[in-house]
């Protein structure tokens, strides 16, 4: 007896959108931003690569969208941390959680971080990408300067320390798994930015906290 094959249920555009997202990252992941190309992509998906163009532009409108969901992912992570802090968490301890969930993202999405910054698959002009980027940069750099103005930072501005911990937490979390002979003390690589928080980075002795230097937020993305 012949076995009627059902045929495979016809899918949204919405879902083939995010097929093609899903399968943007395991191209990333498979062989890295050089050699990513819209042909294998639609291939994973089970679409004509002429049919990308019917949920994205170009390549670089694919990316973009990718990194903007991992972007708003991230942030929506970030919150969380921040939220789950005790009131009484020591000064300084909303900026090493940050750092602590951004370390944390980069060990499971590191396609994707890479992506989200200085990707050159990009268009870094899109108005989505723009407000994406500047919305969790706002995020670190309020939670920077709250805690300067309760005394954690020592003299320096606000805006410089918000610069170093953003930069400290993205090389940390790039370096992992590359530094020649492992990571040199125990315990995990977002744990440094607890002891820099506690050995370097103190309250100030006469208790003035170190202003913002600047008017505007910059974002070093």
């Amino acid at each position: 007896m012949c076995k009627v094959t059902k045929p495979k249920p016809r899918r949204s555009a919405a879902q083939i959108r995010g097929e093609l997202m899903q399968a943007a990252v395991a191209e990333l992941d498979a062989v890295g931003p050089e050699g990513a190309s819209l042909r294998s992509i639609a291939r994973r998906v089970g679409i004509t690569h002429q049919s990308v163009a019917h949920h994205f532009a170009d390549r670089s409108a694919l990316f973009t969208a990718v990194a903007i969901q991992g972007i708003d992912d991230l942030y929506a992570k970030s919150v969380s941390a921040l939220q789950e802090l005790p009131a009484a968490a020591p000064l300084g301890e909303s900026v090493a959680a940050l750092g602590e969930t951004y370390v944390r993202y980069a060990r499971t999405n590191r396609s994707t971080l890479m992506l989200m910054f200085g990707s050159r698959l990009l268009d870094v002009r899109d108005p989505d990408l723009v407000e994406a980027r500047l919305r969790l940069w706002d995020l670190h750099h309020d939670t920077v300067t709250a805690a300067v103005q309760q005394g954690w930072g020592g003299a320096v501005p606000a805006d410089l320390i918000a610069i170093a911990t953003f930069a400290m937490a993205h090389g940390l979390a790039a370096l992992e798994g590359e530094l020649p002979g492992g990571f040199p003390v125990e315990g995990e690589i977002e744990d440094v930015l607890r002891l820099v928080n506690a050995a370097v980075i103190a309250p100030p002795a006469d208790g003035k906290a170190g202003a913002s230097t600047r008017r505007g937020k910059k974002s070093p993305t």
